[in-house]
């Protein structure tokens, strides 16, 4: 009795997916065609996710019992949201192949081949509980890998998703102006390639040139789509003064009509399914609210179709695009590493987590890596700006896995430097 009162006061009636939520059983014969649970995380939580949502790609069906009941008891109260974070959760939930932990070398997953079994002298009669019982079919939470919705159990995103959405919403014929933004310094082996992979996407360039002093000003005036150009004399030593250059940015944006502002480094580019969209991904978010949009930051690792995954590399994220507002401050922001979105935004702004991607170039070669962490190490070296410090830019290690660029996630390679671009592909790690 006081058992069924704990599940009947926990575990609603409803079948959903969190009442049977829980442990799994399976056919041994499935658990070796999916190569069982993930052993290359390191993360807490998902591992179930992953194993369920690979025995669905495999073809197996899931069922959930509605007799079978388990009740985890603790000592310490749980609301089952510890240590969540929902990148990691989207990581479990979208696997690339069904086969985890590669093959079976030196007699990995075979440490319990071996069967022992207690005759007993007579068959005794089947327990209740084993008794077959009433099953349903029930989807794994298997989420899309660009809105990272539950594909069987929640609905179309706020946004257009080309895997997701029923179909691109009615283009609006006096749609606002996409501006793309950029803060640029001594970029001139990076800047051509940028402005060309995003010149047919956006409706004009607003730049800052921060005291180059190489060709940067100068690729930046022959740019067709260029809308102004603001600029920082030289100076030595150079100071970056993030909050003021993107509020001078924005504020010049605002007066060329910009509706809605796409950030971008010369170092970066964007994938090609997320600028062939970006229309209907504008065309689908309110006008009416301050609407911003996350996307993936894949760091770019030892060639320009490998990208790292492992840690906190596979859970960068940054808000890429996101309606002007009327009032632009930084007043909150912090002076190194904050949101290009202004204050107004983070206060009252409307926040979509997406998964489309842009990849982090200068992050390719060792060299880039190194000179990376020791110029943020001088920039903060009490970390005021970032807890985890600047180390982890340039390491490496057992642990480092990469993945490759799919065609279908590519990103137009042609404008690289030639030392980038020469780069060997190798396999991921």
């Amino acid at each position: 009795e006081p058992l069924q009162a704990l599940f009947a006061a926990r575990v609603p009636e409803a079948p959903y997916l969190r009442t049977f939520y829980g442990s799994l059983c399976c056919a041994r014969e499935a658990f070796d065609a999916v190569g069982g649970y993930d052993e290359s995380f390191e993360e807490w939580g998902g591992d179930d996710d992953d194993f369920r949502v690979r025995l669905e790609m495999a073809g197996r069906q899931l069922l959930a019992c509605t007799a079978l009941r388990l009740l985890h008891l603790s000592f310490e109260a749980r609301d089952g949201g510890e240590r969540f974070d929902a990148d990691v959760d989207w990581q479990r939930c979208t696997p690339a192949a069904v086969r985890a932990n590669g093959p079976h070398e030196d007699g990995w997953g075979r440490d319990f081949s071996r069967i022992a079994r207690r005759d007993t002298p007579q068959a005794a009669a089947a327990p209740a509980w084993l008794q077959p019982a009433p099953v349903l079919a029930m989807g794994s939470r298997r989420q899309c890998e660009i809105c990272a919705r539950m594909l069987h159990h929640e609905p179309a995103p706020h946004y257009f998703c080309p895997r997701c959405s029923a179909g691109a919403p009615q283009r609006l014929t006096s749609r606002l102006r996409i501006v793309c933004v950029m803060q640029v310094r001594n970029e001139a082996q990076w800047l051509e390639g940028c402005l060309a992979h995003l010149r047919a996407h956006v409706d004009g360039f607003v730049a800052l040139d921060d005291g180059s002093t190489d060709a940067t000003a100068d690729i930046l005036r022959r740019e067709p789509k260029l809308l102004e150009l603001l600029s920082n004399p030289p100076r030595e030593p150079h100071v970056w003064n993030e909050r003021e250059n993107r509020r001078r940015l924005l504020e010049c944006a605002r007066r060329h009509g910009a509706g809605w502002v796409l950030p971008c480094d010369a170092d970066e580019r964007y994938e090609t399914l997320f600028l062939e969209h970006l229309g209907a991904i504008v065309d689908s978010l309110p006008d009416e609210r301050l609407s911003c949009l996350s996307l993936a930051n894949c760091e770019l690792w030892d060639a320009p179709d490998r990208f790292r995954v492992d840690g906190v590399w596979g859970r960068k994220s940054r808000v890429c695009l996101f309606r002007l507002p009327q009032q632009i401050a930084f007043d909150a922001a912090p002076a190194l590493h904050g949101p290009w979105y202004p204050d107004v935004v983070a206060q009252s702004g409307e926040l979509l987590r997406s998964y489309y991607r842009f990849y982090h170039l200068g992050s390719m070669r060792r060299q880039d890596r190194i000179a990376r962490r020791e110029r943020y190490n001088r920039l903060d070296p009490e970390r005021r700006f970032q807890a985890i410090g600047y180390d982890y830019l340039a390491e490496e290690g057992p642990a480092l896995r990469l993945a490759a660029v799919a065609p279908a996630r590519g990103y137009d390679m042609s404008g690289l430097p030639p030392e980038s671009a020469s780069l060997r592909a190798k396999s991921p790690r």
